[in-house]
């Protein structure tokens, strides 16, 4: 069913959301998810709904079906006005979405059955770069979208990713980064704590290479892979962004087939700290700043603001303030070309990639 029947539809009767229920937050009117057996119980106790409010019924099960319209949305969220509700329906979205914040327990639990693990996290990537590629899934980055929160959203706001395996017998944790520990940057230092082995490298050849020698079986990877970030914050020319997403697919295709060699059952999983909202692609205007802090970011402060267009979030100590789409709080320069730290779908929205191994 296409997106303006559902929401027509819906106004009359329930409805039982089989598929995109992202696109939900996309309603233009106020409605209830409810679950399946909370409905029926009100079915079957003859409550007949005199003051009707739209109401969708997710998760579903087989006794809904039987009794209520069941319906595919065909459009995904992306493909609609997903950042004119965005702000106003976060919290919706936190339901909706698989979170970035869940990643490490969902990467811990699907490990135990296989030989090895890899982590790749990419510096700036949206779910929108990612549409054409396989296994990928939204994922929802649940807290500032800047970098330093971001990494340790995925791997160590709480106990590390690392401990987490260490727990399920893995022993052997071998990272990968443009740093090496302890060069006066304390975020490598944060998400490779624990770790045997932690190798710097310029060129992501010599990751390739080093993943052809032999690795014992209950090995971690983790690498740390470049992403848009840096010709969003620096670039003289419009960055040629198609052509970075298709290298860094194509560095993933090759970690897959090298890894694919060594005859072990493995998973990989790629995902991103946030995502860029580009100012060649979108129209965004500048407010005056809500901060008297004489230095501030474009799209979130480094503090609890307490305004209609911020929303706080608390992480590892810290409080910040993100801003709603569209807005800056100062002219970009002529070589800034993305910003990220505040909610749209492109800052906000990052994949989540699946790879088998063997």
């Amino acid at each position: 069913m296409n997106f303006d029947k559902f929401r027509r539809v819906l106004k009359k009767i329930p409805i039982s959301v089989t598929n995109n229920k992202e696109s939900l937050i996309c309603l233009d009117y106020d409605f209830i998810i409810s679950g399946a057996d909370d409905l029926l119980s009100c079915i079957d106790s003859k409550d007949q709904y005199l003051d009707y409010k739209p109401t969708v019924v997710f998760p579903s099960n087989k006794k809904v079906k039987a009794k209520l319209l069941s319906v595919a949305i065909d459009e995904p969220f992306y493909q609609l006005n997903f950042n004119n509700h965005f702000y106003d329906r976060y919290d919706l979205a936190r339901e909706l979405f698989f979170k970035q914040s869940e990643i490490k327990s969902y990467v811990a639990t699907q490990a135990s059955h296989h030989d090895f693990v890899m982590l790749i996290v990419v510096d700036g990537l949206s779910f929108l770069d990612c549409l054409d590629w396989d296994n990928v899934t939204p994922c929802l980055v649940d807290t500032v979208t800047t970098t330093k929160n971001g990494f340790k959203n995925i791997i160590c706001n709480g106990s590390s990713l690392a401990y987490e395996l260490y727990q399920r017998r893995f022993q052997n944790f071998v990272g990968f980064s443009y740093w090496e520990k302890e060069q006066n940057n304390e975020l490598t230092d944060e998400i490779f704590r624990g770790f045997s082995s932690v190798c710097k490298f310029e060129s992501y050849s010599q990751v390739i290479e080093k993943l052809r020698e032999p690795f014992q079986s209950k090995t971690y990877f983790q690498i740390v892979m470049q992403g848009l970030d840096g010709i969003a914050h620096n670039n003289r020319d419009e960055p040629l962004i198609d052509a970075i997403v298709s290298n860094i697919h194509k560095r993933v295709q090759d970690t897959v087939n090298i890894l694919s060699n060594h005859n072990k059952k493995g998973i990989i999983f790629l995902t991103s700290d946030h995502g860029i909202l580009w100012k060649h692609k979108s129209t965004l205007i500048k407010i005056p700043s809500h901060s008297s802090q004489q230095h501030y970011h474009q799209r979130y402060y480094d503090s609890k603001i307490l305004s209609k267009d911020c929303k706080c979030f608390s992480i590892a100590g810290g409080n910040y303030s993100s801003l709603r789409y569209p807005f800056i709080t100062r002219t970009m320069r002529p070589n800034e070309w993305g910003v990220h730290g505040g909610i749209s779908l492109e800052e906000s929205v990052v994949p989540f990639v699946t790879i088998s191994v063997n």
